[in-house]
């Protein structure tokens, strides 16, 4: 048999705690000042579909090595050659950022990084994976100077 606890005086556990409630909604709200939560939420959900995807293809590296019969070196490369291409091309992209449509490049780049991060599960030679990390890592190269521009847009200092 389970015990029942007596009511306390203030009311049942769960009308204690639901009393000062609210909708997550209105956290949010609180948190950006009232500035608007779509685009928070928007950018948020893109940054972690680029960790997913970042993550994933470094956990999964010892299975890609073996697939495509590469060598530590091999597989190295191709984590270098996307690193370098996404950390050179990280400057002239918040040029850009600066002087277009953020919103309109950050799509874009999104766009870019799916279709090429789907490209690395159909890849069936080394040289369609140097492909498809490499143009995902151009569809990243969006995602910190064109999301950080964003944010300063739509949210004043102060809650930030």
């Amino acid at each position: 048999m389970i015990p029942v606890l007596p009511p306390t005086p203030e009311g049942s556990l769960w009308q204690r705690f639901s009393k000062g409630a609210r909708h997550p909604l209105a956290y949010l709200q609180d948190i950006t000042g009232g500035s608007p939560v779509y685009p928070l939420l928007v950018l948020f959900g893109l940054n972690a579909v680029d960790e997913l995807d970042r993550t994933a293809f470094g956990v999964l590296l010892p299975n890609i090595q073996e697939a495509f019969g590469l060598d530590l070196s091999g597989i190295l490369t191709v984590v270098a050659v996307v690193f370098g291409l996404a950390l050179a091309l990280q400057v002239p992209v918040a040029h850009f950022a600066d002087r277009t449509n953020r919103v309109r490049l950050a799509i874009a780049g999104s766009l870019v990084m799916a279709v090429f991060s789907f490209g690395t599960g159909l890849a069936t030679a080394v040289w369609m994976l140097y492909i498809a990390r490499a143009g995902s890592a151009l569809g990243k190269t969006t995602i910190d100077p064109t999301h950080n521009s964003l944010l300063a847009d739509y949210y004043a200092p102060e809650h930030r």
